[in-house]
C-alpha cells in the first residue's frame, strides 16, 4: 500500500547498507486511478504564470479526429472530452522517495515541459540545457556507455524515435563523473535545492537529475504550452495513425475518412 511504502520511505537510510537498493515509487498516476474524481485533478492545471493548453488542445484535436471518422454529433464531442481529461489525468503524476533516490539524468519525451512542486521534504536539481546534449553522452538506442557496456537502464535498441536518445548514463554528482565522461566538463549544469513549497519548471528538451535529500513528496506534470503545441500535434497524430492501424488490422475500419486532421486546431490560451 502507499502507506507501508510512506513508512519505508521514513525510515530508510541509503548509508546504512552499500547492497540494499533505493525503492522508489516514481510516476504513480492517482488521478488517473480515482472511481470517484472531484475537481482537485483539473486544479492542478492552472499555476500562476504558466500557460497549460494540454487537455484543451487534446480536446479539439478529439472532436475533429472523431468528426472525421464518425461525423459530427453529441456523442463525438463527449468522446472527445472524456479522452482529454484522461490524458491530462495522465500528466499528473507523484513521486514518494526515501533520502537518496534519485531520478536519473533525463529529458522528457515528446517535446513535453516540465513542473515539479515539492509538497514534503527537500530535493536537489540539476538542470543542464539542450545544447549540452552532446557532452552527455546520450543513448543513441544502440550503444549504451563510453565503454561499451549495456546500462540497465538504458532504453533497448529499437526505442521509438525521439525517446531512445533521452537518457544519459551520466551520474552528475560521482566523485569520477570527469573521467568517465570528459566531454561533461565542458557542460554547464544549473543547481537548486527545492523545499517544501518551490517548483521548478523545466522547459521542453532540458536535461534534469534529481536526488532526494530527506523523505519527499514531488508533484510533477508535463504539459504543453503555445511554444510547443507543434510537438503535442505530432504525438496526436501518432497516437491517432497507431489507433487506426489497429482498427483497420482488426477490420473494424472500412471506407475513407472524411476529413484528416492535418493541422493544430486553433484554440484559446488560457493560461493562469
Amino acid at each position: 500500500t502507499v502507506a507501508a511504502f510512506v513508512g519505508y520511505a521514513r525510515s530508510h537510510d541509503p548509508l546504512a547498507s552499500d547492497d540494499a537498493p533505493t525503492f522508489y515509487l516514481n510516476g504513480w498516476e492517482p488521478w488517473l486511478q480515482m472511481q470517484h474524481k472531484d475537481a482537485s485533478a483539473s486544479k492542478l492545471e492552472a499555476f500562476p504564470g504558466v500557460e497549460d493548453l494540454s487537455r484543451g488542445y487534446v480536446e479539439e484535436f478529439e472532436a475533429h479526429a472523431n468528426a472525421a471518422l464518425f461525423g459530427k454529433g453529441p456523442t463525438a464531442a463527449t468522446a472527445a472530452a472524456k479522452a482529454a481529461a484522461t490524458a491530462s489525468d495522465r500528466l499528473t503524476k507523484v513521486f514518494i522517495a526515501p533520502r537518496g533516490a534519485r531520478t536519473r539524468l533525463h529529458r522528457d519525451n515528446h517535446g513535453a515541459h516540465a513542473r515539479l512542486t515539492v509538497a514534503r521534504g527537500r530535493k536537489l536539481y540539476v538542470a543542464l540545457a539542450p545544447a549540452d546534449a552532446p557532452r552527455l553522452s546520450p543513448y543513441d538506442g544502440t550503444t549504451a556507455t563510453v565503454s561499451g557496456r549495456r546500462d540497465a537502464a538504458a532504453p533497448a535498441p529499437g526505442s521509438s524515435p525521439g525517446e531512445a536518445d533521452s537518457h544519459s548514463p551520466v551520474d552528475v554528482l560521482a566523485d569520477d563523473v570527469r573521467t568517465r565522461f570528459p566531454d561533461y566538463a565542458r557542460a554547464t549544469p544549473y543547481v537548486a535545492v527545492l523545499g517544501e513549497g518551490d517548483t521548478i519548471l523545466v522547459p521542453k528538451h532540458w536535461w534534469h537529475f534529481a536526488v532526494s535529500l530527506e523523505p519527499s513528496v514531488t508533484l510533477m506534470r508535463n504539459f504543453w504550452s503555445s511554444t510547443n503545441l507543434d510537438d503535442l500535434t505530432a504525438l496526436q497524430k501518432s497516437t491517432l495513425e497507431a489507433k487506426l492501424r489497429a482498427l483497420k488490422d482488426a477490420g473494424l475500419l472500412r471506407g475513407s475518412i472524411k476529413k484528416e486532421p492535418t493541422r493544430a486546431p486553433q484554440i484559446t490560451s488560457s493560461s493562469s
